[in-house]
């Protein structure tokens, strides 16, 4: 996508017949701020701000989300390099090699089955980023923090974890599971009858079967374990 969202809001705009403080009173926000945005000049809106200023103009709304959500990655990346400098931090290794930036969702429980608010997943902008190694190669990799014990000693409460939805997973790994009502981070033991068997590494919880009317799902495996001290 050649062109940027002020370019593409200024010929709807244009297109539509209306005027900059047009749109701005009818999107409840301020001309200056509405021009800022025009010109490129502000940092990046909101996606509210965006689809209320889309509707209003007519326009489709998904290439401007498209940009935005690659202009907000930008702008925070750009942040958190100019906080590091302000704070004298600096990177002269990287254990892992070359990182690209990973988004981290909401928080799963390894002791007990939980509702998980993720599903919409690929996402590819959220309110933090975990540097990923090289190795993982999986687009949609995604990165989640842990709660409870049920995986102990292997992976504490305060860990995190990076998931694949695209890698393979084999007998006994340790993956992302749910059944569309429930999720829940298992060891992942497949049988010929074609049930799940869900184990835990601290042997205080009991095993959980699923079975095939259960319509249980992979989200994905887990690929890494980021220890948090």
């Amino acid at each position: 996508m050649n062109k940027s969202i002020g370019k593409l809001l200024r010929e709807a705009r244009l297109k539509k017949g209306l005027k900059q403080i047009e749109v701005a009173q009818k999107a409840g926000i301020s001309q200056p701020y509405y021009n800022l945005i025009e010109n490129d000049k502000s940092r990046p809106p909101s996606f509210y701000a965006i689809e209320k200023i889309a509707y209003i103009l007519g326009c489709d709304s998904k290439p401007l989300i498209k940009i935005l959500e690659y202009k907000q990655l930008e702008y925070k990346t750009k942040e958190i390099e100019q906080r590091k400098q302000a704070l004298g931090i600096k990177e002269d290794r990287q254990p892992y090699g070359k990182f690209r930036q990973i988004p981290v969702l909401n928080k799963i429980s390894a002791s007990k089955l939980i509702d998980y608010t993720g599903l919409e997943y690929p996402a590819s902008w959220a309110e933090e980023y975990e540097p990923c190694p090289s190795e993982v190669k999986d687009s949609q990799a995604f990165c989640l923090d842990v709660q409870g014990d049920s995986m102990e000693p292997k992976i504490s409460a305060g860990d995190r974890v990076i998931i694949s939805p695209n890698a393979q997973l084999e007998n006994g790994q340790i993956a992302l599971v749910t059944n569309d009502e429930e999720t829940t981070l298992k060891r992942v033991h497949f049988r010929e009858n074609g049930t799940i068997i869900l184990t835990s590494d601290n042997p205080k919880y009991q095993p959980i079967t699923w079975i095939k009317k259960d319509k249980s799902k992979i989200i994905g495996k887990v690929v890494r374990i980021i220890k948090r001290l």
